[in-house]
């Protein structure tokens, strides 16, 4: 399900926009994961401290992730499928 949240809040999206793993990202994409998709709670960026998976219940979209741990390539491919910056 590419748009299961686990329990700390996130999908395989988030995950794999945090790693920087840029074809898993691909692969979601290419499926219809939604790139656009918050996690459960709506509070900004306290989730980018513990980074992004510790706990993601802040409401960070995978480009957020992406962006946060400097993935750029991740980040570009996700622009390049509508993710709303």
């Amino acid at each position: 399900d590419l748009g299961r949240i686990d329990q700390r809040g996130g999908t395989p999206l988030h995950d794999a926009s945090q790693c920087g793993h840029v074809r898993v990202v691909k692969c979601l994409l290419d499926f219809k994961a939604d790139p656009n998709m918050k996690g459960r709670s709506t509070s900004l960026f306290m989730f980018a401290l513990s980074y992004m998976y510790t706990v993601d219940n802040d409401g960070e979209t995978p480009l957020h992730l992406a962006c946060f741990d400097g993935h750029l390539e991740v980040a570009e491919y996700l622009l390049d499928h509508n993710a709303d910056p």
